[in-house]
């Protein structure tokens, strides 16, 4: 192994720049074990057990020249080559170190490459190596401009660490930093990938490709990496145990806008679904202010429709990618909460094993959030989606759908805990949700008070075995539920539409031909479990078309403009024979007194009786209480005994369900006698 034989006083001034603790034995070779540790932005080494041979090499030349080997601290006789093959010297028990004279790497050229090194080809390390630089701790001071075809630095073996290095340019497949090998460690803060020196655009292929784990990528205080101007700025490639913090991605240090144009974060799997397991995407999220701190990433999402903010992309079909989080992250955000940046789809999780996407700041893009039915129990909790990051005004609602999923049947997906704000000029569905079994709940889609900004549609439903449930919906352009094709599914205890804050076409529609949907249940069995209307322009709930049967309507409260239950076929008034619901008509409610209500229904049937919110003789557009249930007898006759008297004034009405779940309009309403 070549001694480095560096100039004592130049080393301990850059030991002191850094902060790192040694001493430079006699014949001024410096020996000591050194762990790498993130503080405050900079690579600090502290002293370790003594192993073997550690040394410490000073890159004092910009040229790349293969002959500048000596590193004997004579001015210019270490270039970077020379370093890494200095330092690689096969002892995998070592850890050896790599910083650049401030002198000459101090971040400012004021001509243009004067502190960056234009590589001929790709560097490789198979040693345990710390690269770094003295001159900032919260910017890039040395420039490596990569070759065409390869990767800038190809790490095959050992732990790596790197701060304070640019690196850019490298095309033609290759990455910028390239980390494999499963076990060992990486650890990168404050580093430039995709850009110069001076923060302007010159992409790499890629920014960092891991195809191995154990990879710290920024973090909680750090000075950032920033990624920006790539193809993808990060692909994690099968790789584990990687945690993404405190980066900005897509953006320059000057706050422009400048996209890694395919993707920003690639979780990729191979053709064996080996995937990334155990990726951590940003910090638990800091409430307590609506910039992007502690752990936040910056995401742009700005490439465009074709891009991608966070994508998993497999070459199998399984899913591969396992237990990821991602949380606390601004994505199509600026990093102060308040501006949009996206333009592609902020997160698209093609397959995956408990993806999290939680608590997150998500605005403008094609698409929000989407996952494929390969994505197995994904969850999409707590973000917002469309608003600046204080939640108090929309930005840039997604210009498609806010949320759109086909949920896993066997492991399906959890939507709980959202707002959603659509774009107020694109009004598409805000949630859209297909395939089986998941759960949308306690979600807010809209503003109050910011017209069509709860979409076009606020939930979009096909499939079956879906629950929705106690979400607020208000300020559609058009229905606030609609379910095509469903089956099985379960509508109940939601608040759609709030004053003038409401629902500009139907609040729940089953969509007509060529759609059929069947035994889907709107409401509950108790007034706890409701949904209820207000501000609705059209009707309540209305089914269309004789594809629609055994769809049962249970306690809804509210009103609407028009019906509060319309089943519209093609016999004119009321239902019909190619009506919904097999064609069933209202019961017929004959008398009313104070202390009993009794009528004709469908023998067998249940007749679910209410105070209306409408004049008597009306079909209602609105129920003001739930009194009860009775059966129907077999002559087709029921009696129903309220728990109290019905006064004057009260106006009853009530609907049927036949014996398979056929559910029927509401019948005129009728005041004692």
């Amino acid at each position: 192994m070549a001694a480095h034989r560096a100039r004592a006083s130049a080393s301990n001034d850059l030991i002191q720049g850094l902060g790192w603790r040694s001493h430079v034995t006699e014949g001024s070779q410096m020996k000591k074990a050194v762990v790498a540790t993130v503080v405050a932005g900079t690579l600090a080494i502290a002293p370790a057990a003594a192993q073997a041979d550690e040394d410490f090499f000073v890159v004092d030349t910009t040229s790349d020249s293969g002959a500048l080997t000596a590193c004997t601290g004579a001015a210019g006789d270490c270039s970077l080559r020379g370093a890494f093959t200095n330092a690689d010297d096969a002892d995998a028990t070592d850890a050896d170190t790599i910083v650049f004279d401030a002198t000459i790497f101090d971040g400012v050229e004021t001509v243009p490459g004067e502190a960056t090194i234009v590589l001929a080809s790709g560097l490789a390390s198979d040693e345990n190596l710390i690269l770094g630089t003295s001159c900032s701790s919260t910017s890039p001071c040395a420039g490596i401009d990569g070759p065409f075809g390869e990767n800038a630095i190809g790490v095959n073996d050992g732990s790596f660490s790197m701060n304070g290095v640019a690196i850019f340019g490298t095309t033609g497949g290759g990455a910028g930093l390239f980390k494999g090998t499963a076990g060992d460690s990486l650890s990168l803060v404050n580093n430039y990938f995709g850009l110069k020196l001076d923060g302007t655009a010159s992409g790499n292929e890629r920014g960092v490709t891991l195809s191995s784990g154990n990879a710290q990528i920024g973090g909680v205080g750090s000075a950032p990496n920033y990624f920006a101007a790539n193809l993808t700025g990060l692909q994690v490639f099968t790789a584990d145990n990687v945690t993404v913090q405190g980066n900005v991605f897509g953006v320059r240090p000057n706050g422009v806008v400048e996209a890694n144009t395919a993707s920003d974060i690639d979780l990729a799997s191979n053709a064996l679904n080996d995937g990334p397991q155990n990726i951590t995407i940003g910090a638990t999220p800091n409430d307590s202010t609506p910039a992007c701190d502690d752990g936040c990433n910056v995401i742009a999402a700005a490439g465009g429709f074709t891009s991608r903010g966070i994508e998993f992309t497999t070459q199998g079909s399984d899913a591969a990618s396992g237990n990821v989080t991602i949380q606390g992250n601004h994505i199509g955000l600026d990093a102060a909460g308040t501006a949009s940046t996206g333009t592609g789809i902020l997160v698209a999780v093609a397959s995956g094993d408990g993806v999290t996407v939680e608590g997150n700041h998500l605005a403008g893009g094609a698409l929000g959030v989407t996952a494929g039915s390969a994505a197995e129990g994904v969850a999409i909790k707590d973000n917002s989606i469309g608003t600046n990051s204080a939640e108090t005004a929309v930005v840039d609602g997604s210009q498609a759908s806010s949320i759109f999923l086909n949920s896993f049947s066997a492991d399906p997906a959890l939507v709980q805990g959202n707002l959603v704000a659509q774009d107020p000029v694109n009004t598409q569905e805000a949630i859209t949700i297909g395939n089986a079994g998941a759960t949308i709940d306690e979600n807010q889609i809209g503003i109050e008070g910011v017209a069509n900004s709860g979409g076009g549609i606020g939930v979009s439903l096909t499939g079956n075995g879906h629950l929705v449930e106690e979400n607020t919906i208000v300020e559609t352009s058009g229905d606030a539920i609609v379910l095509r094709n469903a089956v099985g599914n379960t509508i109940a205890a939601n608040t759609i539409g709030i004053g003038d804050d409401g629902i500009a076409g139907e609040g729940i529609e089953i969509a007509g031909p060529p759609s059929t949907s069947l035994s889907n249940v709107i409401g509950g069995e108790t007034v706890a479990r409701a949904n209820t209307f207000d501000g609705v322009t059209g009707d309540a709930i209305r089914l269309v078309g004789d594809t629609q049967d055994q769809n049962r309507i249970q306690v809804n409260l509210g009103s609407s403009d028009g019906l509060f239950v319309d089943l519209e076929g093609d016999d004119g008034e009321g239902n019909g024979a190619t009506g919904p619901n097999a064609g069933i008509e209202a019961p017929k409610v004959k008398k009313v007194k104070k202390e009993e209500v009794s009528g004709e229904g469908v023998p067998g049937g249940e007749v679910w009786v209410y105070r209306s919110r409408s004049d008597k003789k009306e079909v209602p557009s609105g129920l003001k209480k739930f009194l009860g249930t009775k059966n129907v007898k077999n002559d087709g006759t029921w009696k129903f005994k309220p728990d109290k008297k019905i006064k004057g004034k009260h106006v009853i009405t009530a609907l049927q369900a036949d014996d398979i779940g056929n559910s029927s309009e509401l019948s005129k309403g009728k005041q004692p006698k």
